[in-house]
């Protein structure tokens, strides 16, 4: 995955993997971490952002997105009220 950060263009590492599956008979896709990963691709404006550009990552979201919609998160970067 050669790919920067759209903000600082550092190259980022890791990558996810997607499978599909079924529980109770509903098919499903999974998508999980194949190797440990310095990004996110932020859930409300699909930017590809390094770690250090982001200081919330384990939310999704990037700093822009945080601020604009004026995002909460608790302590493990779950969506609070």
């Amino acid at each position: 995955m050669n790919q920067q950060c759209e903000l600082c263009e550092k190259e980022v590492h890791g990558e996810l993997g997607v499978f599909d599956g079924e529980i109770g008979g509903i098919g499903i896709v999974v998508i999980e971490e194949i190797s440990k990963r310095n990004w996110i691709l932020c859930d409300g404006c699909n930017v590809l952002v390094c770690h250090a550009c982001c200081t919330r990552p384990e939310t999704g979201y990037c700093n822009a997105c945080i601020d604009r919609y004026k995002l909460n998160f608790d302590e493990e970067g779950r969506l609070v009220d």
